[in-house]
């Protein structure tokens, strides 16, 4: 064996030890966050609630735990992350019944997310919960970059978290509950609307719509699939909403279609832009919310 070749080999194994060792201590220090998305997803897989909101950002901004607990109470944590849905939404149910099985679930389904095509993009963030979370390694295969062997590195697995792990040992979270009120109010003059372009549906996003009901029913939860106000609707001619309706009935599944909801709809005073309720909106859909699922035990 050459000195070329030796050295090689040698600096190769160097590697692979120091990967190693960092690759232990960076799991250890990363299951402790409790900032930002990281830190979201952490604590929603350790959660034990009666109530589990999911979804994406509409999920996030518009169930406030805290008007859902007072009103109902059943402890309530908001699961819902910005920019994630139906993927996201089906992989921490899957993980997070391992240690607690909540009473309901209210699964937010943003009709705009369905045909995000980002989404596919974001799964890279999964990659730290791919080596404990066998349904976060499921879901990072449908990453059109997914490539194994730049996942076999653990400095490459968790360098995204560094800057969140730091920031873990400095300072405390604000936020608790998982909700995250907006402020202010869409703008009338300037306001343009988008509107869904009919592209085909997502078979994936549809298809783990349907694990998440199958878990559900599978595991006793109640499941309240809806789709929350919006100021003007995205899907006018209610192709999606139609779809996840079809797919909820077929497994009995509660659904409701609230994207036109009074006093909410086309009422400026609730909402931050056109999908997304401000922080009066949200504390007046979650009494809406909460007056539902009380009303439900009533009539049981």
């Amino acid at each position: 064996m050459n000195k070329s070749l030796k050295n090689i080999l040698f600096f190769l194994i160097v590697f692979i030890l120091l990967d190693n060792l960092a690759g232990i201590f960076l799991s250890q220090s990363f299951t402790t966050i409790t900032f930002g998305t990281f830190g979201k997803i952490n604590t929603s897989l350790k959660t034990n609630a009666d109530v589990v909101i999911l979804g994406s950002s509409r999920a996030m901004y518009h169930y406030d735990p805290n008007i859902i607990f007072n009103k109902t109470d059943y402890s309530c944590f908001n699961s819902g992350l910005g920019g994630y849905g139906l993927f996201y939404n089906f992989a921490l149910l899957s993980e997070s019944i391992k240690i607690h099985i909540p009473k309901i679930v209210i699964l937010d389904l943003s009709p705009n997310v369905i045909n995000d095509k980002k989404s596919y993009e974001k799964l890279n963030l999964f990659m730290p919960y791919t080596g404990k979370y066998r349904s976060f390694s499921e879901l990072i295969q449908l990453d059109p970059n997914y490539h194994f062997l730049s996942r076999a590195s653990n400095l490459y697995k968790y360098n995204s978290t560094l800057f969140e792990q730091f920031r873990n040992l400095t300072s405390k979270p604000k936020n608790t509950d998982g909700f995250l009120g907006l402020t202010g109010t869409i703008d009338t003059l300037t306001f343009s609307a988008f509107y869904y372009d009919h592209s085909p549906l997502d078979t994936n996003k549809l298809f783990y719509f349907k694990e998440i009901i199958k878990i559900c029913n599978d595991n006793d939860i109640r499941l309240i699939c809806l789709i929350s106000p919006t100021y003007i609707k995205y899907d006018t001619s209610n192709e999606i909403i139609h779809k996840y309706n079809a797919i909820a009935n077929t497994n009995n599944v509660e659904y409701i279609d609230h994207s036109s909801l009074q006093p909410f709809h086309l009422n400026p005073n609730y909402f931050k832009d056109q999908l997304h309720l401000n922080n009066h909106g949200a504390t007046k859909y979650s009494e809406v919310i909460s007056n539902y699922i009380i009303q439900d035990r009533s009539n049981n």
